[in-house]
C-alpha cells in the first residue's frame, strides 16, 4: 500500500465521518436481490430492455443464473442523477423556491461511488435540518425508483460515524491498487 493514499484513505474515512450528515442513502442501479448470485438474472440491451438470462445448467435444485443482473452506468450518469434526486428533495422539502435557501436551511450530500466498472452503487450521508429527516425518509425510495426502475435503495438514520468508514471502505482497495477515487457531492447554495 502506498503511504500517501493510506493516509488519504483514512482522511475521506475522517471527513465522511465528521459530517453532521443525519440520513444515509446508498443508491444502486441494479436491483437487490435476496438469493444474490443464485437469483434469476437479467441483462439489459442497448435501448433498455430488461431481457432475462438463461438458466447456468447447475447440477441439483432449480436451475438458476449465476451472474447478479448489473448493467454498465457513466459516471457521468451517476452524477446527473445524484444531482437530479437532491433536486427533486429539496424541491419537494422545501418549496419551488428552494434554491433561494440559505445553506443551512437545505440539505446537502457528500458521496463515494463504489464498483464504477461492475455494481456501480452510491454511498452517500446526507445532511438537513432535523424537521425534515422523516418526511426525507419516506419520499426519497419512491424518486429514485421512478428515476431508475430496476434500481435499488436503501435509507438509514445516522446515529454515529461508523457509517463513514462504511461508505468509503472501498477507498481502502483504491490506495492498495492505486486507482482514482470517485466522490460527488451537493453543490453549494446560491448566495
Amino acid at each position: 500500500m502506498i503511504p500517501e493514499r493510506a493516509a488519504c484513505a483514512a482522511a475521506w474515512g475522517s471527513f465522511f465521518a465528521a459530517q453532521a450528515a443525519n440520513v444515509a442513502v446508498t443508491l444502486c442501479y441494479n436491483p437487490e436481490r435476496a438469493g444474490g448470485t443464485s437469483s434469476v438474472a437479467y441483462r439489459f440491451s442497448k435501448d433498455g430492455e430488461c431481457l432475462p438470462l438463461p438458466p447456468s445448467g447447475l447440477s441439483g435444485g432449480q436451475r438458476t443464473n449465476r451472474l447478479p443482473t448489473t448493467h454498465h452506468v457513466s459516471l457521468m450518469q451517476v452524477h446527473r442523477d445524484v444531482d437530479w434526486l437532491h433536486r427533486k428533495m429539496d424541491r419537494k422539502l422545501f418549496g419551488t423556491r428552494f434554491n433561494e435557501l440559505p445553506a443551512e436551511k437545505r440539505s446537502s450530500f457528500v458521496g463515494y461511488v463504489e464498483k464504477p466498472n461492475s455494481n456501480v452503487h452510491v454511498h452517500i450521508a446526507w445532511t438537513m435540518p432535523d424537521s425534515r429527516v422523516d418526511e426525507f425518509t419516506e419520499i426519497v425510495t419512491n424518486a429514485w425508483l421512478a428515476r431508475t426502475p430496476f434500481g435499488s435503495i436503501r435509507v438509514k438514520l445516522i446515529h454515529d460515524g461508523g457509517w463513514g468508514r462504511y461508505a468509503t471502505k472501498e477507498q481502502w482497495g483504491a490506495a492498495l491498487e492505486g486507482d482514482a477515487a470517485l466522490f460527488v457531492a451537493s453543490r453549494p447554495a446560491r448566495s
